[in-house]
Parts: structure tokens; C-alpha cells; sequence
């Protein structure tokens, strides 16, 4: 049910508050565990409604987790400081990641009232549920691209007067 969304979700998820509390390596390292954990939360709803034939009551339960599961991730990036240089990024993150919390959280309240999974999936709160699946595949892509940036700066790696958190170079897991 997640599918690249989630991964999206995961990715754009930067949250956004300060600016310059942590180095770029720091934060990258604490965003990735939050993205590890969420993943693994998704995909064992993933995993429920994907064997065997899901039932209505399956959709809500793996529903309602993941909301619980986004829900203790926003909080994670919401306590996030990110580097300056990550901040504007981080703010468009966890904007993007509240707006899909709601999204699924208006999808979880149409599940209870639901009387089949066929018109779960026919709602108006299944179709806005997807459609900010893309725009969180894309701020996941935004991302990734400017996490990716950072690789360039290895070749500045033994130059000694350049500052070296303008020579860190990080990844984080993502999946989108």
C-alpha cells in the first residue's frame, strides 16, 4: 500500500527548525537512523498487506501503524538540528512529512468507516493519500540530490586550510 511514497516520505522527511546545531555527518547519522526505523515499520505493514488476500480490518490496523510509525518519525526530525546549510531543505521535510501524516490520518478515519477494502481504495481520502505520495517522492529526490552533492567535496579531503565540515561528505539510506 506505501509504495514509492513511503520511500519518498522517508527521504524528504528533513525536518526543519534550526540551523547549524550539528555537523552535516551528525545529522546525516541521525536522519538515517530515523529512516532505517520508519522503513522497517512500513514495510512490516507492507509485508501484512501484501501476503495473502488483506482483509478491511488488515488496512486499518497496518494504517493506523503506520501513522503511529510517521507520527514518532516526525517527532525524531522534528527534534533534529540541522546544519545551516541544510536547514531550508530540513524545513521543506518536515512540512512535506506533516502534510502526508494528515493525509493518512483523514485515510485511516475513512478505513473505519469503509465497508469494504474495494471502497477504501475508490475514496477521495485513498486518491489525496497517493497524490502526496508524489509530492513526497519528490522532495525525497531533492534531497537525495543535494545529500549527493556533498561527494564533491572529497577531492578538497586533504586540503588543509579549506574548514572540514565544508570537506564532509555524507550519505543517508534512503529509498525513494
Amino acid at each position: 500500500m506505501r509504495s514509492s511514497l513511503v520511500a519518498g516520505v522517508l527521504a524528504m522527511m528533513l525536518v526543519g527548525c534550526g540551523g547549524g546545531g550539528v555537523s552535516l555527518t551528525e545529522y546525516a547519522d541521525r536522519l538515517d537512523v530515523l529512516a532505517v526505523a520508519l522503513g522497517e515499520q512500513l514495510d512490516a505493514g507492507d509485508a501484512r498487506m501484501f501476503s495473502g488476500t488483506p482483509t478491511l480490518e488488515d488496512a486499518q490496523e497496518v494504517l493506523t501503524s503506520a501513522v503511529a510509525a510517521r507520527t514518532d518519525f516526525q517527532e525524531g526530525l522534528t527534534a533534529l538540528d540541522p546544519p545551516e546549510e541544510f536547514a531550508d531543505v530540513h524545513t521543506d521535510f518536515v512540512e512535506g512529512h506533516s502534510r502526508i501524516i494528515a493525509a493518512q490520518e483523514a485515510f485511516v478515519a475513512r478505513a473505519a468507516t469503509a465497508a469494504t477494502l474495494e471502497e477504501l481504495d475508490q475514496s477521495a481520502e485513498a486518491e489525496a493519500y497517493r497524490a502526496i505520495g508524489t509530492e513526497a517522492a519528490s522532495l525525497c529526490q531533492e534531497f537525495r540530490v543535494r545529500i549527493d552533492a556533498t561527494a564533491d567535496r572529497e577531492v578538497f579531503a586533504d586540503t588543509p586550510w579549506i574548514p572540514g565540515d565544508m570537506k564532509e561528505v555524507v550519505e543517508v539510506t534512503f529509498r525513494c
